[in-house]
């Protein structure tokens, strides 16, 4: 039996590292160009869920949804936050993470190019730090409720600043760069959860400053938002009324940003054959 060209595919093994696997969705009507989305989990690691909730806008919009799956436990049997931070001594997950999108490119026929980017809870995390580290790989992000939050700062060290980027990442977080993302948040008015994103002194990936950004999912998304706007980068803040912690109700917004922010331009770098004519 052979993997589908279309429709939902099942977990593939990431060839650059085995131990981490993607779900990758292809559209099955291709009017074109296809773009990609990348989809981040939650600690709950709900990666095939989260890409099945784009589906139907990806299949509309003729879209590829990729959900990389960043297991728990890896080094260290207890760990559900690694990939959170981008890197440990474990593995470098946004390295894992290019090498996925690299080969679905090629293996499917996708076109190359910068991506929309979206994370959910603790894949927010992830991308809104992926995006500090690789801003020529996103063309818009859709950062969806995350715990916790790195903001630009010189003053602070990584995590909750970025006072020794270039010694972590090779380069230096770099506004200019970032600029040319449309960034998107997203966060329920009843997203609380305090017990759940507060860090104490001695937890694994405490850091000084880790609770500055505000108590709740609420204040730290809004404070990230504001951290952005402070060094020139375009913010567009949806906050859902009615709504605590819940991916579900972010979709239409999600996928109306990525309509707008993304499509359109992808649509203006990449004509259909018959629009060149």
């Amino acid at each position: 039996m052979r993997i589908p060209d279309a429709g939902p595919l099942p977990a593939l093994a990431c060839p650059a590292d085995p131990r981490f696997s993607s779900y990758l969705y292809l559209p099955r009507r291709r009017t074109g160009p296809v773009p990609l989305v990348v989809a981040v989990h939650g600690t709950d690691r709900r990666a095939e869920s989260l890409r099945d909730a784009l589906v139907p806008w990806a299949e509309e919009r003729s879209v590829a949804v990729l959900a990389p799956l960043f297991p728990g436990g890896l080094g260290d049997a207890d760990d559900i936050d690694d990939y959170k931070f981008l890197r440990t001594a474990h593995a470098d997950f946004d390295r894992v993470l290019l090498a996925m999108a690299d080969d679905a490119v090629r293996r499917f026929g996708l076109t190359a190019g910068r991506w929309g980017l979206v994370g959910f809870s603790g894949g927010a995390q992830f991308a809104h730090r992926f995006l500090l580290v690789h801003p020529e790989r996103v063309a818009a992000a859709a950062i969806c409720a995350p715990g916790n939050v790195t903001r630009i700062d010189p003053a602070a060290r990584w995590w909750p600043g970025t006072g020794d980027f270039a010694d972590r990442f090779g380069a230096a977080c770099d506004p200019v760069r970032l600029r040319e993302v449309a960034v998107q948040t997203v966060v329920g008015a009843l997203d609380d959860g305090a017990e759940h994103i507060t860090l104490a002194p001695g937890a694994r990936y405490w850091a000084p400053g880790a609770n500055d950004a505000g108590a709740t999912r609420v204040a730290r998304t809004a404070a990230l938002a504001a951290n952005l706007r402070r060094y020139g980068i375009g913010v567009r803040e949806v906050r859902l009324p009615g709504v605590g912690h819940d991916f579900g109700p972010m979709v239409p917004s999600v996928t109306g940003f990525l309509d707008d922010a993304f499509l359109t331009a992808f649509a203006a770098e990449h004509p259909r054959e018959e629009e060149t004519r």
